[in-house]
């Protein structure tokens, strides 16, 4: 039976998921929220009201680290709905949702791992974070690489939906050719991870890389 949800009561937290709003009164409203994103319901009503999506990224910046941390959250459970996943690409959240999952001290860097892997489920979605990759040094496909490959890199996270999510970037060719290329040896820096025993998550995502490469003949 589906949950139904007290409109009345959202739409009355609202103002309240600001970052100008007391703490206290912002952590219930974002609870709130947070549990709402978990239903089907919820996630309908939150994908229909944009303001609340805004609000929700704007408090992933949150100065309070546990107020990041819900909004953090919430945003997961909303971008596990592919249209909302595609919604949130509009708010172009890539760049600064990247750089802050490579950051070495970011704290919530598994929860955004897993949000840039939501958003590239489709080949437009993946497309737009190629666009990031490209333009910025600090994000790019060498370095995202690069931080998979650091055991230990982030002490606060582990990082293995970045597996998954540059499974989901070879989608696009242009990836697939990033990774293949002789040059940069990249593929070789992946293989060890095929048989990988510290996390599922991580092996299956690089396994989905390789597969997906395997696609290209012209580099067999």
């Amino acid at each position: 039976m589906a949950v139904q949800i007290d409109r009345k009561a959202a739409e009355e937290l609202l103002p309240f998921l600001s970052s100008d709003a007391r703490g206290d009164v912002k952590a219930l409203a974002l609870d709130y929220i947070l549990g709402l994103s978990g239903s089907e319901s919820g996630k309908k009503f939150l994908h229909e009201n944009e303001e609340y999506l805004r609000r929700l990224l704007n408090l992933t910046k949150d100065s309070n680290t546990n107020i990041c941390r819900d909004a953090f959250s919430t945003v997961v459970n909303l971008s596990a709905e592919l249209v909302i996943s595609e919604k949130l690409l509009k708010y172009n959240i890539v760049e600064p949702f990247l750089s802050y999952a490579l950051k070495q001290t970011s704290e919530h860097a598994d929860k955004v791992a897993m949000i840039l892997s939501n958003v590239t489920r489709t080949e437009s979605g993946s497309t737009e974070v190629l666009k990031v990759t490209k333009s910025s040094e600090d994000c790019s496909l060498y370095r995202i690489v690069e931080v998979l490959c650091k055991e230990n890199y982030n002490p606060h996270a582990k990082l293995d939906y970045l597996a998954t999510f540059i499974s989901n970037l070879t989608q696009v060719q242009e990836s697939r050719d990033y990774i293949l290329d002789k040059e940069r040896c990249v593929i070789q820096r992946l293989l060890p991870f095929t048989t990988y025993s510290g996390s599922l998550v991580k092996r299956a995502g690089i396994v989905g890389v390789l597969k997906n490469c395997c696609f290209e003949t012209s580099e067999s």
